[in-house]
């Protein structure tokens, strides 16, 4: 059973929506063949609207298309993640100093209780991480939101499905626990005014997809692009 649309969410929209979600969730798995048909019927909409939101997520290149054959998710790139990788580190740790300056004790109250949430995600039943993914993700858009920059977020957010992807299998593997940790120290250098820890346990904490990377391919190699590995 999959999630209803959303009030005044478009049927393509939707769409998008969903197989980006089975696609982090790894429902749809890297190198899987699927179609216009399945999706239709597994949404229960029309083709038209599967077909025009496939084609927006080729724009991502997490969707490849293969001519005769359907649509296929995109393998695991190095290349691709290391991309996303910068663009993150760069942007989310050039916001920190307006997050100092901005943050309040409602702010903060709010950062520790989706720790707290993410915390609990860890301890809970949840086999691909869904809960755990939406808090890490809800975290860190949070820090745009403190700093008015949640238009950045939202047009960056876009090309991160790479990076998250990586983030989510590396669940599987056991890195949860460190997420949050890295999350509490990040929060706790804002609390404090120290913007140049902040930053550093940032890009720290960032760069850590660059292990979950090796993590993953020795997992899963079945699911990276061999060819172009580092």
């Amino acid at each position: 059973m999959t999630d209803p649309r959303k009030p005044g969410e478009s049927q393509k929209a939707y769409a998008a929506r969903i197989i980006r979600e089975r696609i982090l969730s790894m429902d749809l798995e890297p190198g899987r063949i699927i179609s216009e048909n399945e999706l239709s019927q597994f949404l229960g909409i029309s083709r038209t609207p599967v077909r025009e939101a496939l084609h927006d997520l080729t724009r991502t290149q997490i969707i490849e298309i293969m001519p005769q054959r359907g649509c296929r998710v995109a393998f695991i790139d190095y290349h691709r993640i290391e991309e996303a990788r910068f663009t993150r580190q760069t942007l989310e740790t050039a916001i920190l100093p307006k997050v100092c300056q901005q943050l309040t004790t409602e702010s903060c109250q709010m950062l520790r209780q989706i720790l707290d949430e993410q915390e609990q995600a860890l301890s809970d039943s949840d086999e691909n991480g869904a809960a755990f993914m939406r808090l890490d993700n809800r975290f860190h858009a949070a820090l745009f939101e403190i700093a008015d920059m949640s238009s950045t977020h939202q047009w960056m957010a876009e090309m991160q499905i790479h990076f998250d992807r990586v983030r989510q299998i590396a669940l599987t593997i056991g890195k949860g626990a460190d997420i949050v940790r890295e999350h509490r120290a990040i929060l706790t250098a804002l609390e404090k005014g120290d913007t140049d820890l902040a930053q550093q346990l940032m890009t720290r904490h960032l760069s850590a997809v660059t292990v979950d990377m090796d993590a993953v391919k020795c997992a899963y190699p079945q699911y990276v692009l061999q060819d172009i590995l580092p």
